[in-house]
């Protein structure tokens, strides 16, 4: 491909410092250990320096000189997958290809696709992005194709999120108390026993839980025979989303005991209680337990 940059183009001959060759319309960054020189990023939606496109028809081998473009037009741009003409582009976190969204901007843009294709010719902004405030976008829906590890500011909610990959989430954890009660005064001889329940706030928005978080205190030591076993169920589909036993807890002795979750909860289910169930003759426990989770957009 004929360079038809030239003449409308923003370029700086650069030496290859990535460690490998690259070919036209790879993206690249300015090296900082390198004077006069460029290198590759795996940062997802790069924003701490100046991006650039390969614009030298045959490439750049590695340690060899060549041009790179920095703002205006390139005849083509290496990205992850075919986009449409308009998309906007940041980095991906793949070395060398850009990844394209639809609108609005999102932090680490720096340039437009004008074909779709996967090597688009391009325009480049000759800026990163940097996003609303301190480098996050803002806006009141979320923008398209994000990479994971975005963030976005909800105007209209007054929440930040990241993406996580498959879905966006608060960056902000919530902590509600599910429990704090004991099984004393005759209620061991019951099993299985309910503790305690927590109401789901998910009218609106499903939650995504991370983790449960639980305390036990044993009035006797608990063995391999004789223990108790605490399961975490959202309801009323009686789904669990955990459980642990206390066959290791030392008597007399504060545990604690982290349930890891990484489930949604949906939005049919109203509530989560936790129950303990016996084996053998454990002693009787104390329990407290918070339920730990994120907000989903």
């Amino acid at each position: 491909m004929a360079n038809t940059a030239i003449g409308r183009t923003e370029t700086a001959i650069l030496t290859n410092k990535s460690g490998g060759s690259v070919a036209q319309g790879d993206v690249v960054i300015v090296d900082t250990a390198n004077a006069g020189a460029f290198t590759t990023t795996t940062t997802s939606a790069y924003v701490s320096g100046r991006v650039g496109v390969v614009i030298e028809p045959n490439g750049i081998a590695n340690n060899a000189s060549g041009l790179v473009a920095f703002s205006g037009y390139v005849p083509t741009i290496t990205l992850s997958g075919t986009g449409s003409i308009g998309d906007l582009i940041k980095c991906h976190s793949v070395a060398k290809q850009g990844v394209r969204h639809a609108a609005p901007q999102a932090a680490g843009d720096f340039g437009q696709a004008l074909a779709t294709s996967a090597t688009p010719a391009a325009l480049l902004f000759g800026t990163v992005q940097l996003g609303a405030g301190s480098g996050v976008s803002a806006g009141t829906s979320f923008p398209g194709s994000p990479a994971t590890n975005d963030m976005y500011f909800r105007t209209d909610r007054s929440l930040l999120y990241f993406y996580d990959g498959t879905r966006w989430l608060t960056v902000q954890e919530y902590i509600v108390p599910i429990s704090v009660q004991d099984l004393l005064q005759g209620s061991v001889t019951t099993s299985p026993q309910t503790l305690g329940y927590v109401q789901l706030d998910n009218g609106t928005y499903d939650l995504y839980v991370t983790r449960i978080a639980c305390s036990t205190t044993i009035l006797t030591t608990n063995s391999g025979s004789a223990y108790w076993t605490m399961d975490f169920k959202r309801n009323p589909s009686a789904t669990s989303l955990g459980s642990f036993n206390t066959s290791a807890d030392t008597a007399n002795t504060n545990t604690r005991h982290n349930v890891t979750v990484n489930a949604l909860v949906g939005t049919s289910d109203r509530y989560i209680n936790v129950t303990a169930t016996k084996t053998g003759s454990p002693g009787a426990p104390y329990v407290i337990s918070d339920l730990i989770y994120r907000m989903v957009g």
